[in-house]
């Protein structure tokens, strides 16, 4: 699922107002929490906090579109 966010979802922001859009090169920064079950029963799941800064082809650390992110959440949720 991840994967699917880096390749189809995932754009850093730059530039004057954010009008330059590039793949984050080196994927993602993400943390993964992994729950057991939960209180209605269900057994095990992740969660995925995304990094709202991600690192550009030239070192610098842009903004990820958060707006786009948003969009893909139900799909993404369903992988």
């Amino acid at each position: 699922m991840l994967e699917w966010i880096e390749d189809h979802v995932a754009v850093i922001r730059f530039g004057t107002d954010g009008v330059c859009r590039v793949r984050p090169p080196g994927g993602l920064v993400a943390a993964r929490f992994r729950h057991h079950e939960s209180r209605a029963g269900m057994l095990l799941h992740d969660h995925l906090l995304l990094s709202v800064k991600e690192q550009r082809l030239d070192g610098k650390w842009g903004s990820a579109h958060s707006e786009v992110l948003f969009e893909d959440t139900v799909a993404a949720s369903a992988l």
